[in-house]
């Protein structure tokens, strides 16, 4: 499966929600900054038009525990732009260009979660 990457994406592994996130998925999604949420049951999307805005979002994650980068490379957290891609290496992440109703022209951005990375 695969999450939509649409502006500035902060994508974050569902494992660390569940293991870091005080009061785990349910007060997770109670607490969004925004309702651009997307899963695919391995990866959460978050989107924002800024990149001060997720930024900001990924500093409160990692206030309760969120890795985002360990020897430059993303852990629990990665930031992908539309426009530019990853914004740093993250090892368990594929960027996907989909094409929409067969008609190239008309594609998205998607990401998943590489099929063997294991953590």
């Amino acid at each position: 499966m695969a999450v939509l990457v649409e502006a500035v994406s902060v994508i974050i592994k569902a494992s660390a929600i569940q293991e870091k996130y005080p009061g785990g998925w349910k007060k997770f999604k109670a607490n969004l900054p925004n309702r651009t949420m997307c899963t695919d049951g391995e990866l959460i999307r978050v989107g924002f038009m800024v990149p001060g805005d997720a930024r900001a979002f990924v500093r409160e994650l990692e206030s309760f525990g969120f890795v985002s980068l360990v020897n430059n490379s993303a852990q629990d957290i990665a930031t992908v732009s539309q426009s530019y891609g990853l914004t740093t290496p993250c090892p368990w992440i594929e960027l996907l260009e989909v094409t929409l109703h067969g008609n190239p022209p008309k594609s998205v951005m998607a990401c998943r979660l590489v099929f063997c990375y294991f953590n």
